[in-house]
């Protein structure tokens, strides 16, 4: 059962006035007792004593039992993201995804359609009072509640959520420490990644459909507001929202791989692969590197100043390096001192730089893989018109080619020519019906004469017709372009530092010259 109806949330108060009056500044009796009350009877963090926060315990629904009346007393009279914000905190501390996503959904539609009525206003010019209440759905107590969201539950394996992950690397850390404990997580099964794709794949789209398309409403809510800001105000207003994002990308990464390019149109025979890629389109490390490239470009045509564009510069400088490099690059003064800790009681420790010549780097990383479904068949080239003839060892080229027909059809028929072919070339007395070439190596001899092939497809053209290409134009299209960067290696490379750069690129891509001065330069102490 919702907290507020949702018909409350968006619709205006009255046609004159769609946001209503600021009950904060008339100083309503029922506004100042809700905020003298409610925020005091949510928790300030989510573990107590190890233990995660639930949502059933009966002190707490005893705590909270007048304040949905409360708050659909004081939000039938405005329209204030202050009241917005406490409801979005406590659906999803109740676990109410659909709440929660209405919540958030309804004040980016309040912003995008009355962004000078929303309350609290504008003060001459400055809407940093609404980017503090909105970071509050930011904080742990939000981005770990939603983490223990039911994404599907599965009768052997329990409850997966996103939190199952990290329950996973919590158990494999506490293995052979010495009074280590399982992690708390109440019904939520340990699992990893790949086991939450799967467990997800085997449930099937539809039974995961609604909790997906939640997830994808969330996100869409939570990057318009972020738009909304950054079209009316400076980036040191807007809010970032990058722990809760984080999540939600996670979350729909699992439904991404478990169901793949779900609106993807297969393309049809004879039609290009290629043109501009759709979101989610990055499917392997060659994928990564233009796309990063992308993203580059932009900044350096656009925003060259955007300090975003030396930390993507130095994503790209560091894609497809080992652990040691990488160390080397990001820690020049420290690499030389990192050691692996190998055993448990009677540890040693083994150097990391020494190993650094055992561990060379790689050119086939940035190999195109391209999935099944984009894979095309390749014809193999045609015979040239003279070959040395081979050895009685070796199948002659030309043989090989044919051991594998193109299609069906061609193989019929080839099947059907190759007696009369053979009875052309045999000898005379019957005898050789292998049709081996007795000649010497040296000997230029012209090949069996065979069916006109397909034209060959050029590997390197052919890749470049299949790969996706991105660009970016706006600001938007460059961060977009960004999280879906972070998402790929934080699948398929999650040891890459890549995304951690990434993620601070998005925080400061957005911020004005002093905000980034505060961000950069160390504090001096006084």
């Amino acid at each position: 059962m919702a907290i507020v109806d949702p018909a409350f949330l968006s619709s205006p108060v009255t046609e004159a006035d769609p946001c209503g009056p600021d009950l904060d500044e008339n100083g309503d009796a029922a506004f100042m007792n809700f905020f003298a009350f409610a925020p005091f009877q949510l928790p300030e963090t989510f573990f107590t004593d190890g233990r995660p926060f639930d949502p059933t315990d009966n002190e707490f629904r005893e705590a909270i039992e007048y304040i949905p009346a409360m708050l659909a007393d004081v939000m039938k009279r405005t329209r204030d993201l202050r009241l917005m914000v406490f409801l979005a905190r406590l659906a999803i501390l109740k676990r109410n995804l659909d709440e929660f996503v209405d919540t958030i959904a309804a004040m980016a539609t309040l912003l995008e359609r009355y962004w000078d009525g929303v309350h609290p206003r504008p003060r001459d010019g400055s809407v940093k009072a609404r980017a503090d209440i909105l970071d509050e759905l930011d904080v742990s107590v939000v981005t770990i509640s939603l983490q223990f969201v039911t994404l599907h539950t599965d009768r052997r394996k329990g409850i997966v959520a996103f939190r199952s992950t990290v329950l996973a690397e919590q158990e494999k850390a506490a293995e052979g420490a010495e009074g280590g404990e399982k992690p708390a997580g109440g019904r939520i099964a340990a699992m990893t990644q790949e086991q939450i794709v799967r467990t997800l794949a085997d449930a099937g789209e539809e039974a995961v459909a609604a909790t997906r398309a939640s997830f994808q409403r969330l996100e869409a809510a939570l990057k318009n507001i972020r738009a909304r800001f950054a079209e009316h105000t400076s980036g040191a207003e807007t809010p970032e929202f990058g722990a809760l994002l984080k999540v939600v990308g996670g979350v729909l990464t699992f439904f991404s791989l478990a169901f793949p390019d779900p609106t993807a149109p297969e393309p049809e025979d004879g039609e290009e692969a290629g043109g501009e890629a759709p979101r989610g389109a990055i499917g392997c490390a060659a994928d990564a590197r233009r796309a990063l490239d992308a993203a580059k470009d932009y900044f350096c045509l656009f925003e060259p100043s955007n300090p975003a564009l030396p930390l993507v510069a130095q994503a790209i400088a560091l894609q497809g390096k080992t652990f040691i490099e990488v160390l080397a690059a990001l820690l020049p003064d420290r690499h030389s001192y990192a050691q692996f800790s190998i055993g448990g009681e009677n540890a040693f420790k083994l150097a990391i730089a020494p190993l650094g010549d055992m561990t060379p780097t790689r050119a086939e990383y940035f190999d195109e893989r391209q999935t099944p479904r984009k894979t095309r068949r390749r014809v193999a080239p045609p015979a040239p018109l003279l070959i040395e003839a081979p050895s009685v060892e070796e199948p002659a080229p030309f043989e090989e080619e044919r051991s594998e027909p193109e299609s069906i059809e061609q193989e019929a028929q080839a099947s059907a020519e190759e007696p009369d072919a053979a009875m052309s070339d045999a000898p005379q007395d019957g005898l050789a019906e292998t049709r081996e070439i007795e000649a010497p190596a040296s000997i230029v001899v012209e090949p069996e004469q065979v069916e006109p092939r397909p034209e060959p497809i050029d590997y390197a053209e052919d890749y470049e017709i299949d790969a996706p290409s991105f660009s970016a134009t706006t600001r938007t299209q460059a961060l977009l372009l960004l999280d879906d960067i972070a998402r790929y290696f934080r699948i398929a490379e999650p040891s890459s530092p890549i995304p951690c750069l990434i993620d601070r690129a998005r925080a400061l891509a957005d911020k004005d010259f002093i905000a980034v001065l505060g961000a950069v330069l160390e504090r001096e102490e006084s």
